[in-house]
């Protein structure tokens, strides 16, 4: 960390709460591409896009136009639409995205858009339909390793690290089994409760913060089956895995999986705070006014009309560009390098779909080596390489590497980044084996 970093850390410390910040990293000043530099004037590959956020890339040209044609009022819209912010009021750019969120998401059926700040946020608003809807069906499921967010519903779905929700008396009926794992839910299934009073499964297809440990397409087969046994709702949350990330679109068509709700949020609006839940409204039953009446869900900050520009932008640069293509074919590139690693070291783990790998850090006997993997990501910050850890449970269970950068990176940076990943881990542990980037 540099001098002028270290100085706004310090500043930092004084003036906000602790959060998710890792103070030992630099504080950053822009960013560029696949690029972000910090106060000091130093650069990085950012190698996790901000979990995510960054996804098409940093000052995407697509979005800093729109952005720039938004502030000057060239959008078409007669008038400033920058005093409204859309809970109470309708703005075209809500009904636009809306729109689009409809025509890019997964399933043939009549759907519509519901809106948020966050993705945890837009999770609690998608449990609260479905209570709404199926009033007599109490019970949802999530996993452990999930994560959902931090506030309501969504932080009793959240099985990742206790910290996330300590001091948080349980609220409702959220019951965790193991990751994709049928069996415990049909455990639960007569000792517990009928499956007919089980409302929804939430399931992410790539648990992150759980260690970017993709579902296995066998488990999501068994979950498909048994929500059509009992007529169990699923609840996809792509809020890190979509948008392409995984070299489709959505995580789900991986699988072939239609969730009755996708949520969405981080590369939405790539950098600006929305997030969406498209639901399937068949199961409203005709009775829609009555089920959802005016003011059941809404927040101050609803669709404001500056993301929404943003969001439109970000679908467009990632269609007109092919970033999801790029994301698929580059995914390849980085998960065989990872891969690589695996195969020369009993000591790394490699998974991941597209361009969202994991490298899990254990000790030769199988046991997770937490301390490995931290010492890895302040000895990358010296390549110029900015990561972040993942994995359940503090210390963590399966302490992970993220492997994330922006869909637009192309071969020859991946390479340069495996071949410095590749000496770190030499260098840290001699019995691994130097390769080639050809």
């Amino acid at each position: 960390m540099g001098p002028k970093s270290a100085e706004w850390m310090k500043r930092y410390q004084e003036s906000t709460l602790p959060s998710t910040v890792d103070e030992k990293f630099p504080v950053i000043m822009r960013g560029e591409r696949i690029y972000v530099k910090d106060v000091d004037g130093n650069l990085y590959v950012d190698m996790n896009s901000q979990v995510g956020i960054a996804s098409i890339g940093h000052r995407h040209p697509t979005v800093i136009r729109a952005l720039r044609e938004y502030l000057a009022d060239l959008g078409g819209y007669d008038g400033n639409l920058l005093a409204i912010i859309g809970s109470d009021y309708v703005h075209p750019l809500m009904v636009e995205l809306a729109e689009e969120l409809k025509r890019i998401t997964p399933g043939g059926f009549v759907k519509k858009v519901g809106f948020a700040s966050s993705g945890a946020r837009a999770i609690s608003s998608a449990v609260k339909f479905l209570q709404r809807a199926r009033p007599e069906r109490p019970h949802f499921i999530s996993f452990i390793g999930a994560f959902h967010g931090r506030v309501g519903p969504a932080m009793q779905l959240t099985c990742s690290k206790y910290i996330q929700k300590d001091g948080y008396e349980k609220l409702g009926n959220f019951y965790k089994v193991p990751y994709a794992n049928v069996v415990a839910i049909r455990e639960l299934i007569g000792p517990e409760f009928a499956g007919n009073q089980i409302n929804a499964i939430v399931l992410e297809m790539v648990q992150g913060e759980g260690g970017n440990v993709p579902a296995d397409p066998l488990d999501i087969k068994d979950i498909k089956e048994l929500c059509a046994e009992y007529d169990i709702k699923l609840i996809v949350d792509e809020i890190q895995t979509g948008l392409g990330r995984t070299g489709k679109m959505w995580a789900c068509e991986h699988y072939n999986l239609v969730p009755d709700i996708l949520v969405t949020s981080k590369a939405l609006a790539s950098g600006s705070a929305i997030a969406a839940y498209i639901a399937r409204t068949g199961m409203l039953r005709d009775r829609e006014s009555e089920i959802l009446p005016l003011g059941w869900d809404s927040e101050t900050f609803y669709a404001p009309p500056l993301a929404c520009a943003m969001a439109l932008a970000t679908i467009r640069a990632i269609e007109s560009q092919g970033l999801v293509e790029n994301a698929a074919a580059m995914g390849k590139i980085m998960g065989k390098r990872l891969k690589a690693i695996e195969r020369m070291s009993t000591r790394h783990k490699a998974r991941g779909l597209g361009l969202m790998w994991g490298l899990e850090f254990t000790r030769e006997n199988g046991n997770p080596d937490p301390k490995s993997r931290n010492e890895f990501i302040y000895k990358a910050l010296d390549e110029g390489l900015l990561f972040m850890g993942s994995g359940r449970g503090i210390p963590a269970k399966n302490p992970t590497v993220r492997f994330m950068p922006p869909l637009c990176i192309t071969e020859k940076e991946i390479h340069t980044v495996m071949d410095k990943v590749v000496k770190i881990l030499s260098n840290s542990h001699p019995f691994i084996h130097t390769e080639s980037s050809g």
